[in-house]
């Protein structure tokens, strides 16, 4: 069920994909996903997108996870590190996190934060541009 929810989002989210200087972004809260559905519709969304830096939010049980993928073109090559960039911004959501990077996650106990933190990773992207 949760794998055809990602299918049915997914050409609705690489439409909602604004640039970022020379990169596609998108930061968005999805609700009624959990992890797994988040990490498989983020690497579908970056293999198909070039240049993409995608940032998922969720929310359960009143805390937060982030998840963050960024096309493997771009990933390190143009300084760009989902690992580096998600321990900045889970500060927004009081918590951690870190991976690769092309694909990092982080957890954190305030859900209130999570708008805060997906702006602030289209900041960091802006300024890398």
């Amino acid at each position: 069920l949760q794998h055809d929810q990602v299918q049915g989002m997914k050409d609705g989210l690489i439409e909602a994909m604004e640039e970022v200087g020379d990169y596609k972004f998108l930061g968005r809260k999805l609700d009624g996903l959990d992890s797994k559905s988040a990490k498989d519709l983020i690497y579908q969304l970056i293999d198909q997108v070039p240049n993409a830096v995608v940032l998922v939010g969720l929310e359960a049980e009143g805390k937060a996870q982030l998840h963050m993928g960024i096309s493997k073109g771009i990933a390190s090559k143009d300084g760009l590190d989902a690992g580096k960039m998600i321990r900045d911004i889970a500060r927004n959501i009081q918590g951690g996190g870190g991976g690769q990077p092309f694909f990092a996650s982080a957890g954190g106990k305030n859900a209130d934060g999570i708008s805060a933190a997906l702006e602030a990773a289209k900041e960091l992207l802006s300024a890398n541009t």
